[in-house]
């Protein structure tokens, strides 16, 4: 007989009985919030006839409620909603001037639209390992930059800051942009500042499975009247309108009209989306402070039950927005079968939202372009030598086979977590993990 079994139920894997019988209750977050109050603004916006935030039948104004809101949430001068954080990542690049000829920093473990926005740009990406943080390591960042470098892209990854700190300090004040991808952390923070307000720019998403759904949306925030112009034209057609222009120092004698602008693209958030956003919106410190309750209460009993457990690095565990709990095996072997083990339980491995390391995507490696004379890889570009592999970011996917995901949804109830953390203390103890 094996040991642990003298000490722990047998593992369902193992034929044992399994924790849990019924499923888990979602693990989306503002999608599992969506009711009557989003329907309430759905059914206002019909009401007023006016889908389109600028003219219309009626009187528009919930994207310039959205966007008021979120200046006053984020304590920012400048914020523009925009129709996904993917519209929201081509502004920045465009608000900063990024182009051909430029690098711009990103971690490798991202999303599709970190990398697909800066080439789209013109710009080279160059990729950057994570540390056990699973966010951009600064102590890599330091290899990568040069006099090409216009920007470092830092990822927020599901909840969790980055080394924000050590990252600033390795760029020249106004000279290397810093913007901020808060995707998957909106309301998290970094020694008592929100996230998405350090940098020069920050990106937030509020796709299905983010913090806050509208179904689709985003916005950006700023603090520099000249990127956020620029950021406006580009959502825009090139156009400065009055609500915006209104909105900038008058001493930059900037006036609501197509001159001084240049070719943009047509991301305006609607009504509807801002509408959604501010119904949303009121859910949101809620809905942290249910899951860092049960993230605090969850990591305090694992940590009392199962002494050597080890979780990913943090920069702020106050700030930590307690969307999902990491924990670290150490070894690709061992999270795999603690997977295997706790998914037999009845209970399921997995974060709300995910990412990737790009440089396994086959047109990245490829540096396939919608046309093959487009910059930056193109003969006689910049880029045109770069070649991407694995092999870039060597210590990448090893972290991420070490790390297991647990989610932790604002549904959850008290007897769920209570499943949750026996069904981690089972798998470990009858897999023998964490012991000394």
């Amino acid at each position: 007989m094996d040991r642990h079994e003298l000490f722990t139920p047998k593992l369902a894997l193992h034929g044992g009985a399994a924790i849990r019988a019924e499923p888990l209750p979602s693990a989306l977050l503002g999608a599992s919030s969506v009711g009557a109050d989003e329907l309430e603004a759905l059914c206002k916006v019909v009401e007023n006839r006016n889908l389109f935030r600028h003219y219309g039948l009626g009187k528009s104004h919930f994207a310039d409620d959205f966007e008021a809101l979120l200046r006053s949430y984020f304590e920012v001068p400048y914020a523009l909603g925009l129709t996904s954080c993917s519209a929201a990542l081509q502004c920045a690049w465009a608000a900063l001037g990024i182009g051909p000829g430029d690098e711009v920093v990103l971690p490798a473990f991202s999303w599709f639209s970190c990398y697909n926005s800066i080439v789209l740009a013109g710009a080279t990406p160059v990729f950057c390992e994570i540390d056990r943080s699973m966010n951009l390591d600064a102590d890599h960042l330091r290899e990568k930059l040069n006099s090409k470098t216009k920007a470092v892209l830092v990822v927020h990854y599901q909840g969790s800051a980055a080394n924000l700190e050590a990252i600033k300090g390795l760029l020249d004040p106004g000279g290397i942009a810093l913007v901020e991808d808060v995707a998957q952390a909106m309301g998290g923070s970094l020694n008592g500042r929100k996230l998405g307000t350090v940098g020069d720019i920050g990106v937030f998403s509020m796709q299905g499975n983010k913090i806050l759904s509208t179904g689709e949306g985003g916005f950006l925030l700023c603090k520099d009247a000249r990127i956020f112009e620029r950021a406006v034209r580009f959502h825009d057609l090139g156009i400065l309108r009055e609500v915006f222009a209104a909105q900038l120092p008058s001493e930059l004698g900037i006036v609501a009209d197509s001159s001084g602008g240049f070719s943009g693209l047509q991301f305006r958030i609607s009504e509807v989306t801002a509408a959604m956003g501010i119904a949303q919106f009121a859910k949101l410190d809620g809905m942290i402070s249910k899951c860092r309750k049960w993230w605090h209460r969850l990591r305090s009993n694992l940590e009392q039950r199962l002494p050597g457990i080890s979780f990913r690095q943090s920069y702020d565990l106050a700030g930590d927005l307690g969307i999902t709990m990491f924990i670290d095996f150490g070894s690709g072997e061992k999270a795999r079968l603690f997977s295997q083990a706790y998914n037999a339980e009845g209970l399921r491995v997995g974060p709300s939202s995910g990412m990737v390391n790009l440089l396994h995507l086959d047109y990245v490696k490829q540096r396939r372009m919608p046309h093959p004379a487009m910059p930056p890889f193109a003969k006689g570009q910049p880029g045109e030598a770069v070649r991407y592999s694995p092999a870039d970011c060597p210590e990448t996917d090893g972290i991420l086979s070490a790390m297991v995901a647990i989610a932790v949804g604002p549904l959850y109830s008290e007897a769920d977590f209570i499943d949750i953390e026996n069904g981690i203390v089972k798998a470990c103890s009858g897999l023998g993990l964490f012991e000394g």
